[in-house]
């Protein structure tokens, strides 16, 4: 059943109910009229086009509202039908979303023609790649706004803190919301008040915005439709997450698969170990081995295991052998002490207490509309931790991202996207293998079948695993700052879709302007090439911890 027949369905079950309650109770006259306004406006599903039944389903809401009959509930429910529906009829209307404009591929002049994506070929993931001032973010920030306005959430891993401009939807007939966000010393260098170089920044930005066709109504979509949530682990001054609900309880929806368990149990061991500088292989060595085996324990039992429990039971296992060999000789109780001492140093420092506190780590709950009925980016700022703390939160919540996926039925559509701004570090060629490595391939390989994509982006093309990236089935590819990088893009590239184009390309890449990018799918293999549009938020850069702050107020 396709996701509109499921809603079609729901919306048959709605008016039903609409119809039954409102049979059943009798009032004044005014009451009596609404009633019948509403009984009788109320639409039949399924009709001719999906776009008939979506509009009559939200007058039929709208009577509702205004008759006052006093249904919350199915008010409620019927706000949260339309947003589903809107959502649906968004992913019909974006699936030639407009990324840009065309560029000829010879002489890099404009065609005059958009530069059009079919959202759903994400679910066979993207790579995004080019050097520092290529466009790259810019690219990559459009890709993001164009999911989420067609309804699909998204998970954005962000360790430069870049994409928290994603919630700068600022209106440029009020300079005075740019006040807050323009940089002081930029208005000084230009012999600006602040508030004078937020009108020239307004209207400079209106322009920009006006010259890709984009106007006031674009950027009140946005605002209507998405909803932007900076999440700061480690650190108050966003929306913090508690990490250690994920080391501490079982991943919700796995309570049948033992399997999926064991490796959620693995990744948030090996993220655990690495926190206390200890990174390990988690099959071979006996502290992770001890430590899986009391987390699996715990959670193939439906428990819980609090972190102080965790520490005391490191020392004090409750199994005598592990295997064939007693505990102590897998792990001498000397060295379970140290890494007891090790975590509970770690767990006591104040500095770590922001660890602790916030929402959990529930990718089923972050990805589930807001509160507001609209469409969630999810961006989670790293700018902040250093490398082992990244390491650590990242591992844990790819292993997150893995485990809720498992919980998802097949689909051929974009459920959700998972973007990652900078994977450098986080995904090296052989024989390098962090943490991280493992629950990537893992996305990458399976998660196509439950129609979750992956876009990963960098601007340092040596430092990746290409035999991973042989499954991303669309490649954007901006200017290169050597030939080195230029040559291992083109050998990647050609190696994930195929018809080969060597010479072409490494041209077109030796030539590229800013914002362009040589892009590919593996639906059409023909190297394109576009120039970047501009996107609906103020790409102003990095956002402190200050600034992230005031986005939630």
């Amino acid at each position: 059943m396709t996701p509109k027949q499921e809603w079609l369905e729901r919306c048959a079950a709605w008016t039903r109910e609409v119809r039954a309650r409102i049979s059943r109770r009798t009032g004044t006259p005014e009451y009596v009229a609404a009633r019948r306004e509403v009984r009788d406006r109320l639409p039949r599903f399924p009709g001719r086009r999906f776009a008939s039944d979506l509009a009559a389903h939200r007058e039929a809401l709208g009577v509702l509202e205004r008759g006052g009959l006093g249904f919350a509930d199915l008010v409620k429910s019927g706000r949260s039908l339309l947003a589903e529906g809107e959502a649906i009829a968004g992913i019909v209307a974006a699936s030639g979303a407009v990324i840009g404009r065309a560029l000829d591929a010879t002489t890099l002049a404009p065609t005059g023609e958009a530069a059009s994506l079919d959202l759903s070929v994400l679910t066979r993931h993207g790579v995004c790649v080019g050097m520092t001032g290529s466009g790259k973010t810019g690219l990559c920030v459009g890709l993001l706004e164009m999911v989420a306005l067609a309804g699909v959430p998204v998970l954005a891993i962000d360790p430069k803190g870049d994409l928290g401009n994603l919630a700068l939807v600022l209106d440029p007939r009020e300079p005075s919301t740019f006040e807050p966000w323009v940089d002081p010393a930029e208005a000084a260098r230009s012999g600006d008040t602040i508030p004078a170089f937020s009108v020239k920044t307004a209207a400079a930005w209106q322009k920009s915005l006006a010259a890709d066709g984009l106007g006031l109504g674009d950027l009140a979509r946005r605002r209507e439709r998405v909803e932007v949530i900076v999440h700061t682990p480690g650190s108050l001054s966003g929306v913090p997450i508690d990490v250690f609900s994920g080391l501490t309880r079982p991943p919700p929806g796995l309570e049948d698969d033992p399997e999926a368990v064991q490796d959620y149990v693995t990744g948030a061991v090996s993220a655990l170990l690495a926190l206390v500088g200890t990174p390990v292989d988690p099959l071979t060595d006996p502290r992770a081995i001890v430590v899986s085996r009391i987390l699996g324990d715990a959670f193939a039992a439906g428990r819980g295991v609090p972190l102080g429990d965790l520490i005391h039971q490191i020392v004090d296992p409750p199994f005598p052998q592990l295997g064939f060999l007693g505990v102590d000789e897998v792990l001498p109780r000397p060295e379970r002490q140290k890494l007891a001492v090790d975590l509970n140093n770690v767990a006591a420092s104040p500095a770590f207490q922001p660890w602790l506190k916030g929402v959990p780590l529930d990718i089923a709950a972050w990805l589930a509309p807001t509160p507001s009925g609209k469409t969630p980016i999810r961006v989670i700022t790293l700018a902040h931790l250093d490398d082992r703390q990244r390491q650590f939160f990242v591992t844990m919540l790819l292993h997150a991202v893995v485990a809720w996926s498992r919980t998802l039925p097949g689909t051929g559509a974009l459920r959700a996207l998972i973007s990652f701004d900078e994977v450098m570090g986080y995904l090296p060629p052989h024989p390098k293998s962090p943490p991280t490595k493992g629950p990537l391939l893992t996305l990458m390989k399976q998660a196509r079948a439950v129609g979750v994509g992956v876009l990963l982006c960098t601007q340092n093309p040596v430092d990746l695993d290409y035999k991973a990236l042989s499954n991303a089935g669309t490649w954007f590819v901006g200017r290169l700052q050597t030939r080195q990088d230029r040559e291992r893009v083109v050998e990647g590239l050609v190696a994930a879709i195929g018809n080969a184009q060597e010479a072409e390309i490494a041209d077109l890449l030796g030539r590229l302007p800013q914002r362009a990018f040589v892009w590919r799918t593996a639906d059409s293999p023909a190297a394109k090439v576009l120039r970047t549009r501009q996107v609906l938020c103020w790409l102003r850069g990095p956002l402190t911890r200050k600034e992230i702050a005031r986005l939630k107020v």
